[in-house]
């Protein structure tokens, strides 16, 4: 019988075992289990961790499996980790500005237990987060998630270049060695045949898949699939927005490189 460590994808474990090795006694969690995260007392994030036996947080999207966007955060924050007999580790992962289990600083690379009682932050963030096991209800619509539906009409492409945030291809995941200046001439080169296509609805996501290095290359550079609170997502739904339908933009620089952002319905 494969245990839940040998079921881990092996491109998951490439990305992250600088930081982190998943240790022999892992476990598969029990459906459903999430976590709910809340700011002033209000749920506005549920987020679910019933897939794998462990999860990275921090603000690398291109490693951690859920980003956080928060400038207290360090890239590779901390890893929340599953028991094979059903309880729930947190782990410093040695961040600049810690982890906190009810108020109290835990200490970096130890496991500490965490329960459904239990109250979690990291670093300065003022959003509290905690571990659920029944599985998530909805939550109510918020401005945010209104405005996120417009990530679900648009898609991006992604060239890095090598001083950019993290100078690594998630397509490739070889390090990225052309300059800002050659990444922007090879998105221009990329813009032109786009703009010049009768159907560039469907041309631009399989241009995505062939030249963006996002991870969501794999979802032909669907936003939908980023996360939608952190900076860069932020950036391209704000190009979006200003984009009529079926409109390609120009450069939209971030951290992570230069982009195109196409939206494909009003």
């Amino acid at each position: 019988m494969t245990s839940a460590k040998d079921a881990l994808p092996q491109s998951k474990v490439a990305a992250q075992q600088e930081w982190f090795v998943c240790p022999d006694w892992v476990g598969s969690p029990t459906p459903g289990t999430h976590l709910e995260v809340r700011k002033g007392g209000v749920a506005i994030e549920r987020i679910p961790i019933d897939g794998h036996p462990y999860y990275m947080l921090g603000r690398n999207e291109e490693v951690v499996d859920i980003p956080m966007d928060h400038a207290s955060l360090s890239r590779v924050h901390c890893v929340l980790v599953h028991h094979r007999k059903g309880s729930c580790y947190v782990i410093d992962l040695a961040s600049n500005h810690g982890v906190y289990v009810n108020d109290v600083r835990i200490p970096s690379k130890k496991t500490q237990k965490i329960t459904e009682d239990d109250t979690i932050r990291v670093g300065g963030s003022s959003r509290l987060i905690h571990l659920k096991r029944n599985a998530p209800e909805p939550l109510a619509v918020s401005n945010v998630l209104k405005r996120a539906k417009v990530s679900s009409d648009a898609h991006h492409i992604l060239i890095k270049f090598s001083d950019c945030n993290n100078p690594i291809s998630a397509r490739t995941g070889k390090a990225v060695t052309r300059s800002k200046e050659q990444a922007l001439q090879k998105l221009k080169l990329i813009h032109s045949k786009l703009v010049s296509s009768s159907k560039i609805s469907s041309d631009i996501k399989e241009a995505a898949k062939a030249t963006s290095e996002c991870q969501s290359y794999t979802s032909g550079g669907d936003i939908s699939s980023l996360d939608q609170s952190s900076s860069t997502c932020k950036a391209l739904l704000a190009a979006a927005e200003k984009l009529s339908p079926g409109e390609l933009s120009g450069p939209v620089k971030t951290d992570e490189g230069v982009h195109l952002v196409f939206r494909s319905s009003a």
